[in-house]
């Protein structure tokens, strides 16, 4: 979790194009920002508009107003007085876009975080992880390909003694239990944010 600045720009493709290039001596190396660029949406209507962009940048520490209001007027032909650069509160970015991420299938397990369960077609075994920063949401080719080694491994083993390390979110153990629920599981990590359930404490 960091503090942020956001500067917003409207711009033609031209100038976004350009301002995406980071063109020589316009920014401070030592706060080099993030630049998103995308379409515009005409609020009233929904509808897009031909040639009309956004350009969203984002600094790590607050820019320098000189630097602002050259961009402004020099790139975005905007009167200086009118644009601001604003502070973002700090966020898990890390959670925020993991909240996005699509439910999972595989022949034996339905993966998602709790806001989609209500997406987990039937079939399989339920596992609901929350967005967090630990890694481990299933959709790293990695943990999907240990989560399908599992279910094809209980049609024919039973393990008594598990050890997931590098668990993460806990899933693959979580899942481990799901498939030999007498089994004895330790989940180990060396990250000291590993967050295996809701409301988990963290060291």
């Amino acid at each position: 979790m960091t503090d942020l600045w956001i500067l917003r720009l409207p711009l033609n493709h031209a100038e976004s194009q350009w301002l995406q290039s980071e063109p020589d001596g316009v920014f401070d190396p030592e706060n080099m920002p993030t630049i998103a660029v995308f379409e515009a949406e005409d609020q009233p209507t929904g509808a897009w508009i031909a040639d009309d962009w956004v350009a969203e940048l984002y600094f790590s520490s607050e820019p320098d107003p000189d630097l602002v209001r050259r961009l402004a007027q020099g790139v975005a032909g905007l009167d200086p007085a009118t644009v601001r650069a604003h502070p973002l509160a700090p966020q898990d970015w890390i959670s925020l876009s993991q909240l996005g991420l699509p439910t999972i299938a595989t022949p034996r397990f339905r993966v998602c975080t709790p806001e989609r369960i209500s997406e987990i077609r039937p079939g399989g075994i339920p596992l609901v992880i929350p967005a967090a920063e630990a890694f481990g949401t299933g959709h790293h080719p990695t943990t999907l390909g240990c989560l399908e080694a599992l279910g094809q491994l209980a049609r024919q083993r039973r393990f008594d003694r598990i050890a997931d390390v590098g668990t993460g979110t806990a899933l693959l153990a979580l899942a481990a239990a799901k498939l030999w629920p007498r089994a004895s599981i330790i989940a180990s990590d060396i990250d000291p944010w590993p967050s295996p359930l809701p409301g988990a404490p963290r060291p």
